[in-house]
């Protein structure tokens, strides 16, 4: 008599997509922060909708359709995303140099 051996799994039911650490980086900022989710790109819901007003205001630009007041709202969010670049730039170079080595 013969007995059935044990069969292998084939799949398992956490995947190495949803198993590995998501950290990312904020698209408006550069920012790094942790995030399940798989389709997150922005660290906080304020930069979501600051970048989505900047690249709409940047496509109507290019297509010679922005208004006076519309020129100035473009001025103030590119300085506004300058600001949030160099204020975490110098952050993370300094988390570095107390690390003492490169991401």
């Amino acid at each position: 008599m013969m007995f059935a051996t044990k069969r292998e799994k084939v799949w398992s039911k956490t995947s190495a997509e949803k198993s590995k650490e998501n950290i990312k980086r904020c698209v408006l900022c550069g920012c790094f922060f942790f995030s399940h989710s798989r389709r997150r790109k922005f660290c906080c819901p304020h930069h979501r909708v600051v970048w989505g007003e900047y690249q709409y205001l940047l496509r109507k630009k290019k297509a010679n359709k922005l208004l006076e007041w519309e020129q100035g709202l473009l001025e103030r969010l590119e300085c506004f995303i300058e600001k949030e670049r160099a204020k975490n730039e110098s952050l993370l170079s300094a988390t570095q140099q107390a690390q003492g080595g490169e991401m």
